[in-house]
């Protein structure tokens, strides 16, 4: 079974039973994160809050809900993302860099509350500026892999996720897990072809970050899928079984071959321990 760390949900969602009773995904990290910029409510079809919320209950354990961290309000959101249910929160289309001290009171919330921060990191899809909301960055400068560092820095005991593997910043992903033990990367989004020959070079690397790990306990398996319709569902599992195909036959002549259970599930229980029923 795998986890499915960076993934979202769609309005209305329906069909979920099959899906998580499947018995190939175990848990689902959904991220709340668009902006809610007007009447005509969230953008590209995608759940709200209350929607994210009311799953993660429906089927708990299984739909790990990330709120959204929006850095145009103050650092007092993430006691009540907490409050309302949220595990994790997700960070995207920041006004500021994200390692711009005006943010570290944020992650000063986050770091004693110990919910863990999904950083969109690389290339993001494009959007009109009236679509956005004030305050946003549409382009991906705030949102370099780099970035990450000085937070992980100034907040040892935060779990950060680098999402995307920062592509195409590749080298500074690579810094960040070599350097930086309280930072992941999770391999979801549509670059699988960019993805392959850094995977297959990096994944056996050994960290400097004083663990004695190495790059394979530190990305995480992870679509960016939507959950909630069948047809959905169909294309996240047929995602799935390539990878897990990609690892079986690449990884039998690499020593990460051995480790596909690191990425595809273990790794991810670091960052959120299931709780065994």
């Amino acid at each position: 079974m795998i986890i499915d760390a960076h993934a979202h949900m769609v309005k209305k969602p329906r069909d979920l039973d099959n899906i998580v009773s499947s018995g190939i995904v175990e848990q689902v990290w959904i991220m709340n994160t668009w902006y809610q910029c007007d009447e005509r409510g969230l953008l590209d079809g995608r759940a709200s809050e209350d929607e994210i919320l009311s799953v993660a209950r429906d089927y708990p354990g299984f739909f790990i809900p990330f709120g959204l961290l929006d850095f145009r309000q103050t650092p007092d959101l993430i006691p009540r993302l907490r409050e309302k249910g949220f595990v994790g929160l997700k960070a995207i289309m920041p006004e500021k860099p994200y390692d711009h001290p005006d943010y570290f009171p944020f992650y000063e919330k986050a770091e004693g509350l110990g919910m863990p921060i999904l950083f969109h990191t690389g290339i993001i899809g494009k959007m009109a500026r009236e679509d956005a909301g004030e305050r946003l960055s549409l382009g991906p400068t705030n949102m370099r892999p780099s970035m990450l560092g000085a937070v992980a820095a100034a907040f040892p005991k935060l779990k950060i996720i680098g999402g995307h593997l920062g592509w195409p910043w590749l080298e500074e992903t690579r810094q960040n897990l070599s350097h930086y033990s309280g930072i992941w990367h999770d391999m979801s989004g549509g670059h699988a072809g960019f993805y392959i020959q850094w995977l297959i070079e990096n994944l056996d690397v050994r960290c400097l970050d004083g663990t004695n790990r190495c790059f394979y306990d530190k990305v995480l398996f992870a679509t960016d899928g939507r959950y909630g319709r069948k047809e959905y569902h169909e294309a996240i599992l047929k995602n799935i079984r390539f990878w897990e195909l990609f690892f079986e036959e690449v990884g039998r002549f690499y020593h990460w071959g051995t480790k596909t259970e690191n990425i595809m599930r273990q790794n991810a229980k670091m960052i959120i321990p299931i709780k065994e029923k």
